[in-house]
């Protein structure tokens, strides 16, 4: 049997301020081959996706949230410190290169401020061959996906970042 791979379909028009310049393609998780213990439970758990491309972003939560999940979507880690103070969040999906506080400023300070939450991070970047990002991606130990990521992979993820207790 043939397995759909599915991946974010990738365009290099970046202009200033649009984000990475990745666009998006998502189809229904149930048609993309994700088993089903992978699928959410019955109770909808929330995701915090932080990203500053609306593209990528929008697309994350039209998955997530034919996924099962409740999906609140920021564009950088100042305004995921306002969700985190007044919502419970089983996973963070967080781009790490964003304005006003990047992925990994973010995450520096989650760590200080929330650090029970530090641990349900999930990296996506397209930047992983980049030295200094490497090395903080290895530091923290956290998951990450390299952009433009594959739909399945990030709903595996997210679902079982999000199962943990």
């Amino acid at each position: 049997m043939i397995r759909e791979k599915l991946c974010i379909l990738c365009s290099r028009f970046r202009k200033a301020g649009e984000g990475s310049g990745y666009s998006s393609v998502f189809k229904d998780p149930s048609q993309m081959g994700i088993s089903a213990e992978l699928m959410p439970l019955e109770k909808a758990l929330s995701v915090l996706v932080v990203d500053d491309d609306l593209g990528v972003s929008s697309s994350y939560r039209k998955v997530l949230e034919r996924s099962g999940f409740v999906v609140e979507v920021v564009s950088n880690g100042v305004d995921a410190f306002d969700v985190l103070q007044n919502e419970e969040v089983r996973a963070i999906v967080c781009d790490l290169n964003m304005p006003l506080l990047d992925g990994s400023h973010f995450f520096e300070q989650l760590e200080e401020r929330i650090p029970e939450m530090a641990s349900r991070v999930i990296f996506v970047t397209g930047d992983t061959e980049d030295a200094k990002m490497s090395k903080f991606l290895k530091r923290t130990g956290q998951p990450f996906l390299q952009k433009p990521a594959e739909i399945a992979e990030l709903v595996e993820y997210v679902t079982r970042m999000a199962r943990r207790l």
